[in-house]
């Protein structure tokens, strides 16, 4: 594997994968059975945002290294990069598993009323 092409297409793929299982477990229903699948409508827009940022940060450090993989600076961007989606990732499991407490706690109602109030503050 030493053309670039493969190399992008394996990593980036990777990446994809990765990020679909993401959404996917954020989608999962809740945990009394109501439904299969969330709606994407559903999840916070900063999920979406985080989960922007984490993707595109890996995508651009993917396509920096498979250029250059022997320079350090660029190994050290592509870490970067990589750390960028596991930080994004698990503020992701954090903010999901902080609504499905805030749910058993205050049921769905006032749940959605207090994180209405949460992000306008």
């Amino acid at each position: 594997m030493g053309a670039p092409a493969p190399r992008l297409l394996l990593l980036g793929g990777a990446i994809c994968l990765l990020a679909l299982a993401v959404v996917l477990a954020a989608l999962h229903g809740a945990a009394d059975g109501d439904v299969a699948f969330r709606s994407p409508a559903e999840l916070d827009p900063r999920f979406w945002a985080a989960w922007a940022t984490g993707l595109i940060a890996a995508l651009l450090s993917c396509w920096v290294w498979v250029l250059k993989p022997r320079d350090l600076a660029v190994r050290l961007y592509a870490l970067s990069g990589l750390a960028t989606l596991t930080f994004c990732f698990a503020r992701l499991a954090a903010a999901e598993r902080a609504l499905a407490i805030y749910r058993a706690w205050l049921g769905d109602a006032q749940c959605r009323r207090r994180m209405r109030f949460l992000a306008l503050s």
